[in-house]
């Protein structure tokens, strides 16, 4: 879970990172990575025991509909990222697995 949240996190600033993107390939770069973290949860999940199971469920979930909604809509231009509606979400979802850990996870806040 660590790993998976940290590979995100790293992504997410290589997305990121590359002053000379264009909105759109940065946006598109973005909502590549929280797809990819949804499928590393995908995978997680099933071995997951107790309650930690349908947190990362949640979470991946989450994390597609953060994926879909940055690939989509299109949310406004420049290097921070909107999430517009699925922000609420996601970061339920990323608490919910954290309380379960018992820590903090890896994040861009």
């Amino acid at each position: 879970m660590d790993t998976a949240a940290y590979n995100q996190l790293l992504g997410m600033a290589l997305a990121i990172g590359d002053e000379k993107k264009n909105d759109s390939v940065l946006r598109a770069d973005a909502a590549k990575t929280y797809q990819k973290f949804a499928d590393h949860l995908s995978l997680i999940a099933p071995q997951a025991q107790g309650s930690l199971r349908p947190a990362l469920t949640e979470w991946a979930t989450a994390s597609t509909a953060v994926a879909r909604y940055i690939a989509e809509k299109k949310p406004r231009a420049g290097i921070v990222i909107d999430f517009g509606p699925t922000e609420k979400r996601w970061d339920a979802a990323q608490k919910a697995a954290e309380k379960v850990c018992g820590h903090d996870l890896p994040d861009l806040d």
